[in-house]
């Protein structure tokens, strides 16, 4: 993926926060987003697959997904923030195009897989500056 795809501009009508998240900070979790997804060798900001009995999958789906937002786009992803505890953020990244993320089912682009990391609030403000 190219650098500057990672700072396409986010469509936010086909995005969905629940945290109350500004304009700036939707953009720039959705550019951390993606670069956790680019860091393939650095587990702790990796984002892992869920249920997380699948962590030997993790490097197929994360190359399969680099694969799919190659082809298709930043916009091949959804995700949706939620505020888990005081502490943290938990995103869910939807990928279309992908069913059952422990055997990779391929089905139509109306299924989805969940994939999730987890941001800390101090992260997600110097992300936010970043985005700004």
């Amino acid at each position: 993926m190219k650098t500057s795809d990672i700072t396409k501009p986010l469509d936010v009508t086909h995005h969905y926060f629940d945290c109350g998240a500004t304009q700036d900070q939707k953009q720039a979790v959705h550019n951390a987003a993606l670069q956790r997804l680019l860091d393939h060798k650095n587990k702790s900001y990796g984002i892992d697959n869920y249920p997380q009995s699948y962590n030997d999958k993790n490097l197929e789906l994360k190359h399969t997904i680099m694969n799919l937002l190659d082809k298709h786009g930043p916009q091949t992803a959804n995700f949706i923030i939620r505020q888990t505890k005081k502490d943290q953020y938990q995103v869910n990244y939807v990928i279309r195009g992908l069913y059952d993320c422990g055997s990779l089912k391929r089905f139509n682009n109306n299924i989805r897989s969940k994939f999730y990391f987890y941001c800390l609030p101090s992260q997600f403000e110097q992300v936010s500056r970043q985005g700004q």
